[in-house]
Order: C-alpha cells, then structure tokens, then sequence
C-alpha cells in the first residue's frame, strides 16, 4: 500500500486550510484514504499517466472543505504537489426522502 508525501506548497495549502475550516484535517484525511486504495481515481493529466488531479467534494452541513488536488503516483507514494480548498456548497441532510 502507498503512503502520502506532501510538496511543500501543498503543505502550507493544508497548514492554511486548518485555519479557515476546522474539519480541514478529516477532509484531507478522506483524500489519502480513498487514494491510497484507488491511485487511479484522479485524471490523468500526462502521458505516463503519473501526475493526476481529483477533487474531494466537501459537506457543507458537517463542516468538510471541498479540495482540488494535484498529486503524482509512484510505486510506493502518493505525493501532493498542490492542493486549494474552498467552501463547500453540497449539503448533506439525513434523514430525508
């Protein structure tokens, strides 16, 4: 299984993001467990298919920020080079029908 390295750029993207969301950590989180298990998940944005880009959707209601990540794959790690949060607009009600 891969683990994750952060650029230092991404880095303080994150550091920053602690700041203005409090749930910042638990989405990036997220983002390393569902890539670590599907590196693929992202788009594939060059010709050897290792530098990719995803976006985690974020929840509004439970304080999750939305990321746009830049990552590449290797054969032991995910690296993130660039990471940019922002508010998340998808609310999240449950309960509901």
């Amino acid at each position: 299984m891969r683990t994750c390295r952060y650029e230092d750029a991404a880095r303080q993207a994150a550091d920053a993001a602690v700041e203005k969301w409090a749930r910042a950590d638990d989405a990036m989180l997220m983002l390393e467990w569902a890539l670590v298990r599907d590196p693929d998940a992202g788009v594939s944005f060059s010709h050897s298919r290792e530098l990719r880009a995803i976006t985690f959707d974020g929840a509004k209601s439970g304080g999750l920020p939305t990321i746009d990540a830049m990552y590449e794959v290797t054969d032991t790690l995910i690296i993130f080079h660039a990471l940019a949060f922002s508010d998340s607009v998808i609310t999240v009600r449950a309960g509901r029908a």
